[in-house]
């Protein structure tokens, strides 16, 4: 896989996923459940890219099986180019300054921790200082400002809220998109999917330790929303997300749509069939064709633009296979990096030969990877052109496999 692909799909699964609880699950009450779905399909946005389920072709796709051709390791040719390695290299390098960021924010926050009081409340810990313009949470820990009184009603309630996160244990939730953004920070979507899963965990809290009657508890929202912002990574009473907030306290007696979340799970596998889901080929041993064609299935499949694998005269390469395999090893180079890992194997590339003789449909079935695969591809795209195979007289569509194996000296 390469990065542009990799990237590529990370968006495609990621953005379907995203656009899915946007518009339909977002402002539904079933918070709990928006909260594992926004972790889960984030996992998915990385992992599904990964993940490779081979699906075996039909048994009329018989292959014909062309004689090996070895490359030997005398001579190399970059695997990628160079556009693709200096995007891994933006990558490691950004990935790089955005962890030392992160370890400087969570060291940060654990030294305030150490310097500052610290009170003991049943299972938690009241961290004091008057330097806290916010009230916050982070694990066990709630951060307070030492000039105010918890016991007030007004600060109750705010204590109420924090102890709801620290219950739920939602600083993991945010520490997990914090370290997602590293891995994607090439991803917009994943700065989406933090923003959702942040205002998400305040209506958790917020169903947690709001009174019956919201009144009071919306006054203190509105007033809290003046305040300004401590720690990225922990968790705040005052965001910036009120109005919200206040809409969702008044949507709790509304029962959630069972359809809306449920649905949510053949789009999850229907995803990872798209992403994930490759057309294999057992290795092949041998020729392999199917069974006779007579005149009718020709003339009825021609003008279908049918695909065979058996015909009268077989496609033969103009100059004959001296000729290709001649221009084959003239271009095909050992790719770099196969050389450097002491990557050997054989690759299968399947191509069409079409009526005009040009070849279509270059793919590899089944390869070694590390840049063997792309390069075999690549001057298969290139090779001249062939006698197409005859069934009747006529030129037909027919499909091919050349096995090509590496070899290093």
């Amino acid at each position: 896989m390469t990065v542009i692909n990799y990237i590529f799909e990370s968006i495609l699964v990621l953005g379907v996923f995203y656009c899915y609880y946007y518009f339909f699950l977002a402002n539904q009450t079933c918070h709990q459940f928006k909260r594992f779905y926004l972790l889960f399909t984030a996992i998915a946005g990385m992992v599904y890219p990964f993940i490779h389920l081979p699906v075996s072709q039909s048994s009329k796709m018989a292959v014909v099986l062309l004689p090996e051709l070895s490359i030997d390791g005398l001579t190399t040719i970059e695997s990628s180019s160079p556009v693709i390695n200096y995007l891994g290299v933006l990558y490691i390098l950004v990935a790089a300054i955005l962890i030392i960021r992160f370890a400087l924010h969570l060291f940060k926050i654990l030294s305030v921790i150490k310097r500052h009081q610290n009170a003991e409340l049943n299972e938690f810990r009241i961290v004091y200082s008057k330097n806290f313009k916010t009230r916050s949470s982070f694990f066990k820990f709630i951060f307070w400002n030492s000039d105010t009184i918890p016991d007030s009603a007004h600060e109750n309630l705010i204590l109420r809220h924090e102890i709801a996160h620290a219950k739920g244990w939602h600083s993991l939730d945010i520490l997990f998109f914090e370290i997602s953004k590293i891995l994607l920070w090439f991803n917009p979507i994943i700065y989406w999917y933090q923003k959702e899963a942040v205002i998400n965990l305040e209506y958790l809290a917020d169903s947690k330790s709001a009174p019956q009657d919201h009144t009071t508890y919306n006054s203190l929202l509105a007033i809290s929303a003046i305040e300004s912002l401590g720690f990225s990574m922990e968790n705040h009473f005052n965001k910036s997300f009120t109005l919200k907030r206040i809409k969702m306290l008044n949507r709790k007696n509304v029962k959630p749509s069972r359809v809306m979340m449920w649905s949510s799970l053949p789009i999850a596998l229907l995803l990872l069939l798209i992403v994930s889901c490759e057309t294999g080929a057992d290795e092949p041993q041998g020729q392999i064709s199917s069974s006779d064609a007579n005149i009718e299935e020709f003339v009825e499949g021609n003008a279908q633009g049918a695909i065979y694998e058996k015909t009268d005269d077989q496609p033969e390469p103009v100059g004959g296979m001296a000729e290709l395999y001649g221009f084959i090893g003239r271009n095909m180079k050992y790719p770099s990096q196969a050389r450097k890992m002491g990557i050997e194997g054989r690759v299968f590339v399947e191509f069409i030969v079409e009526t005009d003789g040009s070849i279509s449909n270059v793919k590899s079935v089944k390869g070694i990877g590390a840049g063997c695969d792309m390069e075999s591809v690549r001057v298969l795209q290139t090779s001249p052109k062939w006698n197409p195979g005859l069934i009747a007289g006529k030129p037909v569509r027919t499909r091919m496999i050349l096995p090509i194996s590496f070899k290093l000296n």
